[in-house]
């Protein structure tokens, strides 16, 4: 029990990351010179084109947010009560299961856009250490 609670201290997790972190090194190290410049090639261009496609993301967010989509996403809920107030009858359940249909999916797709951000940027982060790590290594051999 004692060994499972440690593993959620901060002095076991850095532990751990710089162990990690020496395993990674090593293995640049023991790279040929050719080797080296191909993975560093190879995760330069995973880290740009991951870039790009943050920034693209962020541009069509905020253009979404400019041309407010959310107003389009009330006004269909808006039009719902209009429409069941001039139908004759008891549509009290229509109303409610467009209502919760609109926003399920509503949010469903602001959890899938953010966690689509959230990905890329950590994915983005971790590219950044690899480049780093790498250069570290080739500025060594130098």
């Amino acid at each position: 029990m004692k060994n499972f609670l440690k593993k959620f201290t901060f002095e076991y997790k850095h532990q751990k990351a710089l162990t990690d972190f020496k395993v990674k090194m090593q293995r640049l190290y023991n790279l040929g010179d050719d080797e080296l410049k191909y993975v560093y090639i190879t995760i330069q261009t995973k880290y740009e084109k991951k870039k790009d496609m943050l920034t693209l993301s962020l541009f069509v967010i905020a253009l979404a947010t400019i041309m407010n989509v959310w107003n389009k996403f009330f006004t269909f809920i808006k039009m719902v009560f209009e429409y069941t107030e001039t139908l004759s009858g008891n549509y009290y359940d229509v109303v409610k299961i467009s209502i919760e249909i609109s926003f399920i999916i509503a949010a469903s797709i602001t959890v899938v856009v953010l966690a689509y951000v959230l990905k890329t940027m950590k994915d983005i982060r971790e590219l950044k250490k690899k480049i780093t790590m790498i250069e570290s290594v080739i500025e060594e051999r130098k």
